[in-house]
Order: structure tokens, then sequence, then C-alpha cells
């Protein structure tokens, strides 16, 4: 099991430390899959990384379509700065997925408290 903690500015994922924004994914094999998220569409479009919109979030899914991912966990930022776009959990919850959106260290326990097969986006600054 990974240990997990986050502070402003970083992210803890077993022994590593990121200090970036990071999209993990978990499909209950035991393995957490780690990668630094990309720029956002949100922040190419809009000029913030502070939405978090349904063209990033499948953008982060379609390499796992097939594995039955039924949660998204995202953390808005340390303080809960960021947030998810409303059309995202309505396109969401269509396709069968449930969205948490929470501020990240409260978000991170949510991670960790679920069994489902799961993918998270964790914004780690405000």
């Amino acid at each position: 099991m990974e240990a997990y903690d986050t502070g402003f500015g970083w992210i803890k994922v077993g022994k590593k430390e990121y200090n970036t924004d990071v999209v993990l994914v978990d499909l209950g094999d035991g393995n957490v899959r780690v990668r630094e998220r990309d720029k956002s569409h949100a922040e190419i479009r809009y000029g913030t990384s502070h939405v978090i919109d349904y063209i990033e979030i499948k953008s982060y899914l379609t390499p796992w379509r097939d594995a039955g991912i039924s949660l998204i966990v995202i953390g808005t930022g340390q303080y809960g700065k960021a947030e998810l776009d409303p059309i995202a959990r309505d396109k969401l919850a269509n396709e069968g997925i449930n969205v948490v959106a929470l501020p990240t260290p409260l978000a991170l326990k949510k991670w960790e408290e679920s069994n489902e097969k799961k993918l998270g986006i964790f914004h780690v600054t405000c």
C-alpha cells in the first residue's frame, strides 16, 4: 500500500515526492500509476490551471477506458482554489463515473479510503 502526503506545492506518493500536479491511476491491482500532470486544456485555452474540464479529464481516462474506472478524485489545491467544470461533472455522471472534488488534503484521504478503480487529479498549490 502506498503512503500519501501533501503540502503546499508538493505531493508524496510512496517514497517519491513531486513538486507538480500529478495524475494517479489505481486499477485495484496494488499498483498505482503516477505521472506529472501535463499542461491542462483549460490552461492552454483560458490561461489558468484552476479549471479542470472534461477534455483534460478524458485525456487522462482514455488510456484506461476499458479498465472500469468508476471514481475520479480531484484535489482542488491546498486551499481549494481550483474547480471542476460543471459540464465535466455532468458528462462523467452520464458515463457512470462518480466525481469527488475536494481540497487536495481531503481529496488525498478520499483517494486512500476508496477501494474503487479510480483516477486522481491532484492540484498541489492554491
